[in-house]
C-alpha cells in the first residue's frame, strides 16, 4: 500500500512540475516576440534615419498630446487672445501703410 501512495505522489509532483515548466516557458516566448519586434522596430527607424540622411532629407518626429478644456478656460483664451490681437493688428497695419507711401 505505501508503495502505491508513492507511486501517485511522485507521478502527481511530476504532472504538476510539468505544468508549471511549461507556463514559464510560455511566458519566455511572449517576452521573447516582443524584444524582437521592438529590435526590428529600433532597427527599421535608424535605417530609415539613414537613407534619410543620405538623401539629404529632414524628419522631424513630434509628439501629439492632447488635454480636456472647459468652457470657461476657452473663454478666458478668446477673451486674451482677441484683446491682444486688435493692438497689434492696428499698430502693424498703421505702420505698414506709412511706410508704403513714402
Amino acid at each position: 500500500m505505501k508503495k502505491i501512495g508513492y507511486i501517485i505522489l511522485f507521478v502527481i509532483v511530476l504532472v504538476m512540475s510539468l505544468t508549471i515548466y511549461t507556463n514559464a516557458s510560455k511566458k519566455d516566448e511572449n517576452s521573447q516576440k516582443e524584444k524582437v519586434f521592438s529590435e526590428i522596430k529600433f532597427l527599421e527607424t535608424k535605417l530609415v534615419n539613414l537613407f534619410n540622411t543620405m538623401n539629404s532629407i529632414d524628419t522631424r518626429n513630434y509628439k501629439v498630446t492632447t488635454s480636456e478644456f472647459s468652457k470657461e478656460t476657452i473663454e478666458t483664451t478668446e477673451k486674451s487672445s482677441s484683446g491682444g490681437g486688435e493692438s497689434e493688428q492696428g499698430g502693424s497695419s498703421g505702420g505698414g501703410s506709412g511706410a508704403s507711401r513714402r
